[in-house]
């Protein structure tokens, strides 16, 4: 009928986001308070996916939904429109449109220019908040930088709890592995036939493209199709082709 829930305890407050299908009107985000909670949720075709209980949503809510989510959302839109002209300009396999695939290129690093100067403006602005601290959490599960590492600094809310400051110092020790010119990380995978094998097996070219990707992903499965493509325009070049899916079990069930 529409209805679910899930229950358990956190340390602190803790950034939730449920997202029931790939439809914008299906996510539904917030922030929960610490300590033990059971949060009821609602979808409805009219009002779309909603979560109920007041009591156990964080007062940072308040600042996610109305202070820092349409700011970030309009430029995530603009992202989002880039890589859907990215993605059509490379399923027309009789386009060679190479000016516009630099325009729009350009026009994605402009875009995370204008990601970042939002993000540190909104940090700077906000740094005793557990708005920014799941911010630059989400911003560290996929890049590292120098920016991110130095606004991390000055969050001062986190100094409160020590469980938050741990993870923040986990994320930064570990997405710095993954900085630009940085050595890669050794890596344990599965591969398609149930075997675990070491990302470095397949270091043997001069060149590797690693691309890490997950299901719901829209973009990175938009991409495969131009991937395959220059996968066979270089397949006698030296360069190894490894894709990485991130899903969790219960997404590959």
């Amino acid at each position: 009928k529409g209805r679910f829930s899930f229950e358990g305890h956190i340390p602190f407050p803790y950034y939730v986001f449920l997202n029931l299908t790939n439809e914008d009107a299906n996510i539904s985000y917030c922030i929960i308070d610490a300590g033990s909670a059971t949060i009821n949720a609602e979808y409805s075709s009219s009002a779309g996916l909603q979560l109920k209980n007041a009591a156990s949503i964080s007062k940072w809510n308040n600042e996610l939904i109305n202070g820092f989510l349409p700011g970030i959302g309009t430029i995530y839109a603009r992202q989002n429109k880039v890589y859907e002209m990215l993605y059509q300009l490379s399923k027309n396999e009789n386009s060679d449109d190479s000016v516009k695939n630099d325009s729009l290129q350009l026009a994605l690093k402009q875009i995370k220019q204008k990601q970042y100067e939002y993000e540190v403006n909104y940090a700077l602005k906000h740094s005793n908040s557990y708005v920014t601290y799941w911010m630059l959490i989400n911003s560290l599960e996929s890049d590292y930088s120098d920016w991110l590492d130095s606004v991390a600094r000055k969050v001062s809310i986190i100094n409160r709890e020590a469980n938050a400051v741990n993870l923040l110092k986990r994320y930064l020790k570990d997405n710095k592995k993954l900085e630009i010119q940085s050595i890669a990380p050794s890596l344990k995978i599965i591969s398609l036939d149930g075997k675990s094998v070491l990302v470095d097996d397949f270091f043997y070219r001069r060149y590797t493209f690693v691309d890490f990707w997950f299901s719901y992903c829209t973009p990175c499965i938009n991409q495969f199709d131009s991937l395959k493509k220059i996968y066979n325009e270089l397949s006698s070049a030296q360069v190894s082709f490894i894709s990485i899916s991130v899903d969790q079990k219960a997404d590959k069930e």
